[in-house]
């Protein structure tokens, strides 16, 4: 996540939090989301991560995002790291206890209370030298979207379709992460046909746009400086990030893509669909559940800029 709100100490025993007991792997105690949740169904599987390219290019073509993330952080040369850390913080969220929830928290909004300032240019819908935060509760809604949109496209693309019921199951877990994130109950898109009406008003809209800053930073996640097997990783990264891009952004970034990438898209699908129910958990979980096969590529990556 790119932004936060810094309120740390309410209650948990807020709406929506109904004290669901469930042990997280470390057996700690009380966790948000129990084992047989849908946002830990789908969360845990690696093959999600290929949706963190969209997710962020999408986060960057909102004006507040971009100037947020360009004028308040060492992006482009911090990319890799700050990309294990919101991983980090997304699996505590989601599977960790909420002793260790919380602390995650804490140290998310102190960080993103700090972020403030007035937009540089004309952008989207916003005027040259509108005040952005890293507190703004449309801006965070967006991101939080981002997440949520990306991350059940990929599932359903490379694990399985899912019915009616499971997609409404998991998009009521992320309503939770929603308000544990601190974003305001009366702009959450209550359903999920409300969610799918919120994100196509904002991708056919005028808030969002690719410019500039936007495209120099969405080049250090597409286009890493890293060795040869962190690469591959990077370019595979790269290739899903285009497919599953919306048109508009996709031209915007200027990915290209055409019925011959789409077909591959198609034959990568259905070859991961087909052989995921047969291959060990070390080649499909999520690294930091013991996936193995992902921890080489992303931990590999990250060792390989030191």
């Amino acid at each position: 996540m790119i932004l936060g709100q810094s309120k740390s100490n309410r209650s948990n025993d807020r709406p929506g939090f109904n004290g669901t007991r469930s042990q997280n792997r470390s057996g700690e105690g009380e966790s948000y989301f129990p084992p047989e949740s849908m946002i830990r169904r789908i969360d845990r599987e690696a093959v999600v991560l290929l949706g963190g390219g969209c997710s962020i290019l999408l986060q960057l073509a909102h004006p507040f995002v971009a100037a947020g993330v360009d004028e308040h952080s060492n992006f482009q040369d911090e990319i890799l790291n700050r990309l294990y850390r919101t991983l980090l913080f997304m699996h505590n969220l989601v599977f960790e206890d909420r002793r260790r929830v919380q602390k995650a928290l804490r140290h998310f909004h102190a960080m993103h209370e700090r972020i403030r300032g007035h937009l540089p240019h004309a952008a989207g819908c916003f005027p040259a030298g509108t005040p952005y935060s890293g507190t703004d509760p449309q801006a965070k809604l967006w991101v939080h979207a981002t997440f949520v949109d990306t991350g059940l496209k990929v599932y359903e693309q490379f694990v399985t379709a899912l019915t009616p019921e499971e997609r409404r199951k998991y998009y009521s877990d992320t309503l939770i992460a929603g308000q544990l994130l601190e974003i305001p109950q009366e702009i959450l898109p209550p359903t999920l046909e409300d969610f799918h009406d919120y994100m196509e008003s904002m991708l056919s809209g005028d808030t969002l746009e690719v410019t500039s800053t936007a495209r120099r930073l969405a080049n250090a996640v597409l286009y890493p400086s890293v060795g040869f097997l962190p690469a591959m990783s990077a370019g595979l990264l790269r290739f899903v990030t285009a497919g599953i891009l919306p048109e508009r952004f996709r031209r915007a970034y200027g990915l290209k893509w055409g019925k011959r990438q789409q077909f591959k898209l198609n034959c990568l699908s259905r070859s991961i669909r087909t052989l995921r129910p047969f291959a060990p958990s070390w080649m499909w979980q999520n690294p930091l559940m013991g996936g193995i096969f992902t921890h080489i590529l992303l931990w590999k990556t990250r060792d390989s800029r030191k």
